[in-house]
C-alpha cells in the first residue's frame, strides 16, 4: 500500500505511544530513521505530542490527581501502588481510560521498581496495570493469566480489589523476594 499524510500520521502515532514518547527500551536508531522517513509526508511531531500527551480532559486530571494523592509506597520505596474504584470514575465523571498512564506516573518516584493500578470494574473485579524500571512484570500478570512485556504488563484478577491487592502483593512477593 501507499503511505500518504492520514497514513503517516497514523504510523507515528502509533510508533511515538508504543514507545512513551521515545523513551521506552524499544527505540532504536530504526526507530529514528522509521520517523525520519515518515514526516516527508508531512507529519508534525509538535503536533502530534500535543494531541497525544498534552491535551487531556479536566475529569482525567482529576481522576489521576485523585489516584496519586491516595498512592500508597511500601518495601523503603520499591513498590507503589493505588487502587481505582468505580466510585472515583463515578465521582469525577471519568471514563475508563482516564486511567491510563497512573502507573507510568507512580514508576517516576525515584526509589520505585514496580507499580501497579488496580481499577475496580463493573463486574466487581480488578483490571491491573503494572509497570516497572527492572523487574520483569510480565511474569507476575501472567500468574493471572494476564501478559506483557518486562517492564509494562497488565491482567485482570476476578476478585474484589482488596483481594487483588493481597494476591497481587503475594505474587510479587513469590516472584521478586522483596515485598515485606
Amino acid at each position: 500500500w501507499k503511505i500518504n499524510h492520514d497514513i503517516a500520521n497514523s504510523l507515528y502515532v502509533a510508533i511515538l505511544t508504543d514507545t512513551g514518547g521515545f523513551k521506552f527500551e524499544n527505540t532504536t536508531s530504526k526507530t529514528f530513521l522509521t520517523v525520519a522517513n515518515l514526516m516527508k509526508y508531512g507529519v508534525n511531531p509538535c503536533v502530534l505530542y500535543r494531541f497525544c500527551y498534552e491535551l487531556k480532559p479536566l475529569e482525567m486530571i482529576k481522576l489521576k490527581a485523585n489516584a496519586i494523592a491516595n498512592s500508597v509506597f511500601i518495601n523503603n520505596g520499591l513498590i507503589g501502588y493505588t487502587i481505582i474504584t468505580l466510585q472515583d470514575i463515578e465521582k469525577y465523571n471519568a471514563l475508563s481510560n482516564y486511567t491510563d498512564g497512573i502507573a507510568e506516573i507512580l514508576r517516576q518516584v525515584n526509589s520505585v521498581d514496580i507499580t501497579f493500578v488496580i481499577k475496580e470494574t463493573e463486574e466487581g473485579y480488578s483490571k491491573v496495570s503494572l509497570r516497572s524500571k527492572q523487574a520483569d512484570v510480565s511474569k507476575i500478570a501472567m500468574k493471572f493469566d494476564g501478559g506483557g512485556h518486562q517492564y509494562a504488563a497488565g491482567c485482570t484478577i476476578r476478585k474484589h480489589y482488596n483481594i487483588a491487592l493481597s494476591k497481587l502483593l503475594e505474587a510479587i512477593n513469590e516472584e521478586m523476594e522483596f515485598v515485606k
